[in-house]
């Protein structure tokens, strides 16, 4: 069976797409259309490709009716990041993340089309007897929007009932119908264009006006266009979509539309698809798929040392929203750093850091040829495991696991958390001396001192369920220097990967290194992993064994990192109290910092934001208070007559004769 499935591609395409026999990339741009990238032809046959704002994947469309393989037997059309999901193979527990509108997946790799049944095998089987595959459409009355409702003016609201109701309370958007919905939700379309849409195919097909009413009455929708069908369908269905599209283009004024609005005519082309099947479903064998919505469709690329030579390599976590602080850690790295040596720098990162913030990291050492700064996200090699974060800790230090082989070409790496400061030449910390240990860290006083009596069953969970031999060697692995090689040698990927998904463990990442180096672990002077003061870790302290103990002591009178060790739940940090122990060294840096004004931004916020917390709750208090003082003084307003006239008596129902005729008719 010859399928051809068309994807129309704006960048440099997924390798795995470019691979795929099934799938065939078309690029697209202002004014062109090509099947070779970024290669700009004539396209006098694609009238559409002058309007590309606003045709968009649309012109792709156009191209595939005109050039389509007429000796295919079935073509299809698919987004650049949404596929129909021609098969789900996927095991039922891995399918709770799906929306009611689409599937998710984080990564469009060989092993995504295989679970998607977007191969040929799989696609003849679903194409038995089948003339068209559409997307499933979507039901707008499950669909819930929030809306934020801005309140101005904090006093108490009163209803009419006389109820004071929270003046916080949020309201929601829920639709009726598909036309109540495309009227609400202001990414859809205007209005007005539905309107002229109306008028079009009164005047070009009226046939389809009750099956646009119909439509708009109803629940359902589509909200992109993607099919597979039958070659000779193709035709007259381009035919009949494009004479519409092309003459409401026309005469929707667009003129200041921003870039939602300009694609309203995409929107308008999966409304028409739908009407146009559903015309013809009585005539054709039709099956509904839903889209997989591919989170990233980049080519994932194993990273490289970033210099040929002398290459210092080190590896922070952050997410988008924590690279503020973890620019005064790069800060500090940056002060230190030798002339005579290269600085490969590397944050792992738990989600997509925006183009600005890799913009204002990178220009930190934009006068520093000798300074590299990458971002790296390894979900791509994780999410096929089950790994699970610790509570209360962020999902980045979980990632950290990966480093021995998404840095396959590194044969060590310093690795250390975001919330430290360098106070001396990172290099020298890489080139410790190692053997053929695995890691080299310094031993963690915080835990050691929970085993020791702070935090009760500790101990044991360290000895009976993790069965460590010398759990008072316990280290932290905020600061270590990973043997890569070695590490490599001795564990392969899976062992590693799998034995991190077994279960889920008290401090993650950190346990299971301390499982797996046990034995061979080099122990760092302690001043390359000072830890601060504060919170809860005072009593924990009084806990660690002397010796331990002494060592941090002696530790903080010359510290090389200064480590803001502890969640911000237990102990705050520097950024949020500059007056806790050790903060000069985080602000030192922190001044330096293109982030220093947002620094104290959040500073600012956090503090609004814990007062204003506090504020809601004794509002809500006071409603509470209030409603409950109302009730009561409605019960004591109507209990003494209630004594003296009971319902139902002789005496009530003669006075309330009295009543009606004396007082309320005014006689």
């Amino acid at each position: 069976m010859n399928i051809q499935i068309t994807v129309p591609c704006i960048q440099k395409v997924n390798s795995t797409v470019q691979d795929n026999d099934l799938l065939f990339p078309v690029y697209y741009g202002n004014g062109w259309v090509n099947v070779q990238a970024c290669q700009p032809v004539n396209t006098s046959d694609i009238p559409i490709a002058e309007h590309f704002e606003r045709f968009h994947e649309l012109t792709v469309l156009y191209w595939l009716w005109k050039h389509a393989d007429a000796g295919s037997e079935y073509c299809g059309f698919f987004q650049a990041d949404q596929f129909l999901a021609l098969r789900d193979k996927r095991p039922f527990d891995e399918r709770d993340n799906d929306t009611i509108s689409c599937i998710r997946y984080p990564f469009l790799d060989e092993r995504a089309l295989d679970m998607f049944g977007i191969h040929q095998e799989d696609l003849e089987m679903e194409l038995r007897d089948v003339d068209v595959i559409l997307p499933h459409s979507v039901d707008v009355t499950r669909l819930v929007f929030p809306r934020s409702t801005l309140v101005e003016n904090v006093d108490y609201a009163e209803t009419l009932s006389g109820e004071i109701v929270d003046p916080y309370r949020s309201e929601r958007l829920t639709f009726q119908n598909a036309e109540q919905y495309y009227e609400k939700n202001p990414l859809q379309f205007n209005m007005e264009d539905l309107d002229q849409l109306k008028k079009l195919l009164a005047d070009e097909a009226p046939e389809y006006l009750p099956d646009l009413e119909q439509y708009l009455s109803g629940k359902m929708v589509v909200h992109r266009i993607g099919f597979v069908m039958k070659r000779e369908l193709l035709d007259g269905y381009c035919e009949w979509l494009f004479n519409l599209l092309m003459r409401l283009d026309r005469i929707m004024d667009q003129s200041q539309y921003g870039e939602f609005r300009l694609h309203s005519l995409s929107g308008f082309a999966a409304l028409l698809t739908e009407l146009y099947f559903s015309k013809n479903r009585d005539s054709l064998k039709i099956q509904r798929r839903k889209f997989v919505h591919f989170e990233n469709i980049e080519d994932g690329e194993r990273l490289k040392p970033a210099f040929s030579e002398n290459n210092i390599a080190l590896m922070f976590v952050s997410s988008n929203m924590y690279l503020p602080y973890c620019s005064v850690l790069v800060q500090s790295v940056i002060e230190h750093a030798s002339e005579e040596n290269n600085y490969d720098i590397i944050i792992l990162q738990s989600e997509e850091v925006t183009d600005f913030n890799k913009r204002v990291m990178t220009a930190m050492v934009s006068e520093r040829p000798n300074i590299s700064i990458r971002f790296y996200n390894p979900k791509r090699y994780l999410y096929t495991y089950n790994l699970q974060a610790a509570k209360l800790y962020t999902e980045t230090t979980i990632y950290r696991i990966s480093a021995p082989y998404i840095l396959e070409d590194y044969d060590r790496v310093v690795v250390t958390d975001s919330d430290l400061v360098f106070e001396r030449d990172a290099a020298e910390l890489f080139h410790t001396q190692m053997g053929n240990n695995l890691i080299a860290a310094v031993i963690d006083d915080c835990t050691i001192g929970r085993m020791a009596g702070a935090s009760p069953g500790r101990l044991e969970y360290y000895t009976d369920d993790l069965k460590l031999k010398e759990p008072y060697r316990y280290i932290n692995t905020g600061v270590m220097v990973w043997n890569l090689k070695e590490f490599r040698r001795t564990y392969s990927e899976s062992q590693t990967m799998e034995f991190a998904s077994s279960r889920r463990f008290l401090i993650q990442e950190q346990d299971i290194l301390n499982i797996m180096a046990e034995g061979r672990i080099e122990y760092l002077d302690r001043r390359w992993d000072t830890y601060v003061f504060g919170g809860d870790y005072n009593r924990v302290y009084g806990f660690t064994p002397k010796e331990i103990h002494d060592g941090l002591m002696e530790a903080r009178k010359e510290p090389y990192v200064v480590h803001y060790v502890g969640r911000s739940v237990v102990k705050p940090k520097p950024w949020e109290n500059p007056l806790m122990d050790f903060s000069e060294y985080f602000w030192k840096y922190a001044r330096k910092s293109p982030y220093y004004e947002a620094l104290l931004y959040l500073m600012m916020k956090k503090h609004d934001d814990t007062l204003l917390k506090r504020a809601r709750g004794l509002v809500k208090r006071e409603i509470s208070a209030a409603n409950a003082n109302s009730q009561k003084k409605q019960v004591r307003r109507t209990r003494w007559y209630d004594r003296i006239l009971p319902i139902g008596s002789r005496r009530r129902e003669f006075l309330k004769k009295i009543y009606r005729k004396f007082v309320k008719t005014g006689k």
